[in-house]
């Protein structure tokens, strides 16, 4: 009897434990929160989004981020990369995407991989 006790405690101590464990994300989703628009801007040109649903999908997007090593395309100054790179202005953080699913972290400098669908929200007429 004290045998099946003892099982039935390490199951449902590993239940728990697998039921707690949420999602990490990365340091900025914090300053994402509560954000009530987001400048885009690309070279010369710029747009603001400010539609909820837009923004908040968005932010969903960029909550998926998972750090990475600096990717190839941001090794040393790369004109053609610079030219494709595009602001992401957030009240609180700026985030600078470089193509691929690749994102900079305005706060700590650090590379994130992110869903490549991102690139719906950053086009600028």
């Amino acid at each position: 009897m004290k045998k099946y006790g003892l099982m039935l405690g390490v199951l449902l101590i590993l239940i728990l434990s697998a039921c707690s464990q949420k999602e990490e994300l990365p340091p900025y989703a914090d300053s994402l929160t509560g954000s009530s628009e987001v400048l885009i801007r690309k070279e010369e040109a710029s747009r603001t989004i400010t539609d909820e649903q837009e923004l908040s999908d968005m932010i969903v997007l960029l909550n998926q981020g998972k750090a990475i090593e600096p990717p190839e395309e941001a090794q040393g100054i790369n004109p053609a990369t610079a030219k494709e790179a595009v602001l992401m202005h957030f009240p609180k953080v700026d985030l600078v995407y470089i193509g691929d699913g690749h994102v900079l972290s305005g706060l700590d400098g650090t590379y994130y991989e992110i869903p490549e669908d991102i690139e719906d929200y950053l086009k600028v007429k």
